[in-house]
Formats: structure tokens, sequence, C-alpha cells
């Protein structure tokens, strides 16, 4: 645009302002060359602003570009972020900029998208952004089968007494698991439990008396 200087008389449109012998609009540009503008109305530094590449004054003068947990750009005249290491804009919202932490969140776990599931009996982790669980209480995974979360309930399961692979078995006799703590209920045919001892199970071929 060639800049015309006003020597005499209202000669701007009625939809500028004479801004220091130019005419001009009330956002700064319109006495600038396209994609710049002077938005700190400095005559000592004029058209000062790239639009298209100002973060603070991006697209039109006082137009300016934030981020949380990233780096403010101005790129095409459009305000965007480059999110820190680890984070990242999953919600593309401007207004909380780079909201995820890719390593522990559960909805978005080492990528956006990427959602922690709900199993059984476990509650959902995300660590150093892969997905794992804890099982709750006294539940336990102990076919390492992630599908079906924390199979086992180690207060009652004779196969798991107390903790995975702790199976309860005794000689002659039947075994339970109470409270995770094996013990005898009850003897094979003709076998009795006479000593109480629960690791040799039922060693009496007699009557107990």
């Amino acid at each position: 645009m060639t800049l015309r200087a006003i020597t005499n008389g209202p000669e701007c449109p009625n939809t500028s302002l004479c801004d220091r012998g130019f005419c001009g609009l009330e956002d700064g540009t319109g006495v600038c060359a396209e994609g710049t503008a002077d938005c700190d109305r400095d005559a000592t530094n004029r058209c000062e602003s790239t639009l298209t590449s100002d973060v603070m004054n991006c697209g039109a003068c006082g137009q300016r570009c934030s981020a949380q947990n990233g780096t403010a750009l101005c790129m095409a005249g459009q305000c965007s972020t480059r999110c820190n290491a680890g984070r990242s804009d999953c919600d593309t919202d401007p207004s909380n900029g780079c909201e995820a932490t890719l390593a522990t969140d559960l909805a978005n776990c080492g990528a956006c998208g990427v959602e922690c599931p709900e199993l059984d009996n476990a509650t959902p982790t995300c660590t150093a952004g892969a997905c794992g669980f804890l099982c709750d209480g006294t539940t336990a995974d102990c076919d390492h089968n992630a599908a079906n979360g924390c199979e086992i309930e180690t207060r009652t399961s004779v196969t798991h007494c107390g903790a995975c692979g702790t199976a309860c078995s005794f000689p002659r006799a039947n075994a339970e698991c109470i409270d995770g703590v094996c013990g005898i209920n009850g003897c094979a045919g003709g076998f009795h439990n006479c000593d109480g001892n629960p690791t040799n199970g039922c060693e009496s071929t007699s009557p107990c008396g």
C-alpha cells in the first residue's frame, strides 16, 4: 500500500482516521503493509507488529497468545501451542493449554485418547505412560491376564491361599482356606487327624480317643 501524507483538509475516508499524517484504521492497520500493524501506536517504530507471528498481536492488535504447560506460538495469524515434554493438548481446548500429563493421565496414558480400562476387583493406573492396575483388598491377579483383572480372592482360594501360588494340600485330608490360612476340613475315608498337626494331614487310621 502506498502511504499518502495528508496536508490539506480531511481527505481520509469515513471508515479511516488520520494518524500522524497518514490515513489508517483504529486497530492500527491500513497504514501498514499487509500482515503488519502499528499496535503500540508509537511513531518511532511504525508497523512494528507482524500479525502472522507476533504472539502479543496474533492476527490483530491486542490478540495475545498464551499457553499453560507449553510455549505459545502465533502461526499464520492463529494462536497455537508447543507443549512441554510429556504434556499434550488432548482436549484441543486452548484455554487450558497442554492439560494432559501423558505419564500419569488415566484418560490419555502415553498418548491422547489411550484410556486405561476398568477391570474386575482392580483400580486402573497409568505409570510412565503405560496402563496397569492395582488389585483391590485381598484379591490378586494370579493368572497374569489383565483382561480378567484380579480374579482370585486370596482369603478363600485353596489354590492361592494368602498369595498367588500358595496351594492348600494335606495328606489324606480335605483342604480349606480361611482368611488366607490353609487348614483341614475333614479327612478322607477311614483316616483321622488325631494329633492336630496339619502338616501330616489325617495321619491316623484309628479313631482319636
